[in-house]
Order: C-alpha cells, then structure tokens, then sequence
C-alpha cells in the first residue's frame, strides 16, 4: 500500500477538489434532471445491452463507441449491484484524473514543480467537472484530447533515432485518436496535429515506415468497427455518422453565435442570433464565408469570445449562474495567457515543456477550423480550454522564471483585455433568446 505521507500534497489537494466539486455537480445534476442528448445515450446503450450492436445502431447521427461504452457500464453495475450512473461518474472522473495525470507526467520531464503547478490546475478546471456525472460525449471527449496533448508532448521528448518507445506511444496516439472520433466525430480536428507529429518524426528518420503503417493499421480499428455498422445498417461507407451533418451544423453556425439548451420553462433551445451583426444570410453555408470576408471575420470573432464566455456551467442550466460573472472571468483569463502563450512559443520556441514550437498553433487552428464554423455550443470549447489551461501555465510558469518585462506586459494585456472581452461578451449575452 502507498503510505500517505509519500503522496506529493498537490495530489491530495487536486484530487479532493476534483472528487468533491465533481459530486456536488453530480447531485444537483441528480436533483434536476438532465434532457437533450443525455437521456437518448442511455436509451441506446440499454439497446445494445437487449439487442445486438448492428441491430440498436438505428440512429444515423450518432457513433457506435460511445453508447457502447455506457452499455458495459450499465451491465457491469449490475454486477456489482450499484447505481449505473455513479459508476459512470467514478469512470468518466478516473478517465479525466488518468488524463491529467498522462500529460502532467510528460510536462514533468521539464520541471516537477511545473507539473504539480499544472496538476492543480487541470483538477481546478471547472468547466469541464460537471459532464463527468452525465451521459454526454464531452467528459470522455475532452479526456482523451487531454491523452492525446499529453502524447504528443512525449513523443517531442522521446525523439530520437532508434528509440523504440516512439512505435508504441505512436500506437497510442493513433488509437485514442480512433477512439475520440467514434465517440464524438468532431474529435476529427484531432488528426491534424497527430498528423503533423508523426510526419515531423518519419521526415526525421526516427520511425521506420513499416513500423508507422503497422500501428496506422492496427490503431484505427475502432474506425472498422463504425465503418461495419455504416455499410451494415445504412449502406454508407465511412467512419463518420451516417447521417451527414456537416451541412446543417454550418448553416447554424452562421444563423447563431453559439446554441445551448436551457431546460428552464420545460426545456427549450437558447439560440444567440447571428443576424444583428451580419444580417440576413440567403445562403448559409461554407461559400458565405469566402464571399463575405468581413463579415465572416466579425462572426468568427464573436464566436470566439463567446465559446469563453461561461454564461453558465451545467451543460443543461435551470436558472442563471449564481456565481455572475465570475466562472467567464476566469475562463477569459485562460483564454488570453493561452493565446499569448502560444503566440509566444511560435516566435521564441522557449516554452519546450510544449514540444514543438508550431504545435500550440496547430491545435488552435484545427480547433477553430470544425467548432467555430459549427453551431457552437460551451461544452465543444472544453479540449481547447483544458488546453490553453497547460499552454497558459507553462507560459506564466517560464514568465515567473524569466523577463520582469514580459511578466508586466502579459499581465498587463490581460487586465487591458478584460473590459473588451465583458463588453464583447455581455452583447452576445444580450442576443440569447431565452436569458441576458
């Protein structure tokens, strides 16, 4: 057994938080019930438990793994004779705790002191702490990009001619990669900075091509399984939904700032209209962007203030967040180092706990490029705010080890930037449908 004393007291303090905020979330979620999609999760995972896979895969806009993955939990707490839903709790909580614990591992390569700074934060991230009590993709979602940020900054560790760990954390790479995808198909952007690593090592002449082909094989196999059930259940071959969505999710990508359901008054849906800012669209789709540059520009940036702006943190809120302004405030405040952070390691390449200096960048990018044109919703900004949470401590961690200068003029930009972004945020408030 571990004896207590040899426990580091940032775990202690991290994991309580963790363990107690969590469950607050679970029982007030417990208390007011959840709608939307969370109800319809069980409801197929209870199929697959009665059915066969191939035979309960009767609905075209969603993924096999997911629900799957709800069905064993279901069967195995039936097992254990134990509440179905807080086993899923203590999974979704054990699979974020493994994640943080996967990329503070590989940061401590850098700095220890870093890593525990960055345990406490990851554990103090309480945005993403109230879906581990409920059945929705994003718990899980956000986890494995966690694992993923985290492999990718170990693979930059591990770099080198004949080092054979780099095959198997490549395999991992890939797999979760599978995973993420056939749990929440929006994980797609995910394969752009995996991509962009394993070519930057292969081009290097640190992995074998034989070897990658093998693990890009046998790593996507969770892939194969959704393209069966395509071909099988709907004629389709692809490893995405059947029922292609792109089209709709970036009509109302346009239509609106951002979406959320608020389960007040019975449960209705909080559009934030787009058509104060950009007008009336006659053709809401992707050619809108190209051929209306500046208005697309302004969209595109209110929507990114807005996926910061936690107007609420229950995915599906019965009532405005008591605590104001606060929760935005200091998800701005992530946003901003973040930002700064990766802008930073672009032009100096000294924030090396982050692997290559062109990565931060990337996985900004890849995330704006599928969530900002889609009908955003706060649950889809949790990767990239966990994100920016590693990016902005690595960054304040280097400032308060470095340049008095860049200290005064990062915290300076943020006090600076405040104003703009409770301005920006409290008029896209203002075009909620539902509460302002």
């Amino acid at each position: 057994m571990i004896e207590l004393k040899k426990i580091h007291p940032t775990f202690i303090v991290g994991f309580s938080f963790l363990l107690i905020i969590g469950f607050y979330f679970f029982i007030e979620q417990i208390l007011r019930p959840v709608g939307g999609d969370a109800p319809s999760y069980m409801e197929i995972a209870r199929a697959y438990n009665s059915k066969s896979i191939v035979a309960a895969q009767t609905d075209s806009h969603r993924t096999f793994a997911y629900p799957w993955i709800l069905s064993l939990l279901i069967k195995l707490s039936g097992i254990a004779n134990f509440p179905d839903i807080l086993l899923i709790f203590v999974f979704q909580t054990t699979a974020y705790l493994f994640a943080t614990l996967l990329i503070v591992s590989s940061v401590s390569n850098h700095s220890s002191k870093l890593a525990s700074i960055l345990f406490v934060a990851l554990c103090f991230n309480i945005y993403v702490i109230p879906y581990h009590g409920i059945t929705l993709t994003d718990s899980l979602y956000t986890s494995i990009s966690i694992m993923i940020f985290g492999i990718l900054i170990r693979l930059e560790c591990l770099s080198a001619p004949g080092n054979n760990d780099l095959v198997k954390w490549i395999f991992y790479l890939i797999f979760l990669l599978s995973w993420g995808i056939v749990i929440r198909p929006a994980a797609i952007w995910l394969s752009v900075p995996v991509f962009y690593c394993i070519v930057r090592l292969f081009t290097k002449g640190y992995v074998k091509i034989t070897d990658l082909i093998l693990v890009l094989i046998t790593g996507a196999v969770p892939l194969y399984i959704q393209i069966c059930l395509n071909v099988l259940n709907y004629k389709v071959i692809s490893f995405l939904p059947a029922a292609n969505l792109g089209g709709m999710q970036i009509q109302w990508g346009i239509e609106n700032v951002k979406y959320g359901t608020w389960m007040g008054n019975g449960g209705i849906g909080n559009y934030y209209s787009s058509k104060s800012i950009i007008g009336t669209v006659t053709d809401p789709s992707i050619r809108w962007y190209f051929g209306n540059p500046s208005k697309a520009i302004r969209l595109l940036s209110l929507k990114m203030v807005g996926a910061f702006d936690f107007d609420y943190l229950m995915p599906y809120p019965y009532r405005k967040l008591a605590l104001g302004w606060i929760p935005s405030f200091l998800s701005f405040s992530i946003l901003w180092f973040g930002s700064l952070g990766v802008v930073f390691h672009l032009f100096t390449g000294k924030l090396r706990a982050l692997g290559s200096r062109f990565m931060p960048l990337i996985i900004f990018l890849s995330w704006s490029s599928v969530a900002l044109i889609s009908a955003l919703e706060l649950r889809f900004t949790l990767p990239l705010l966990s994100y920016f949470i590693v990016v902005g401590s690595v960054f304040i961690f280097y400032l308060l080890n470095g340049s008095k200068k860049w200290i005064c003029i990062s915290f300076m930009g943020c006090i600076i930037s405040m104003p703009i972004f409770y301005i920006t945020a409290k008029f896209i408030r203002s075009l909620s449908s539902v509460i302002s």
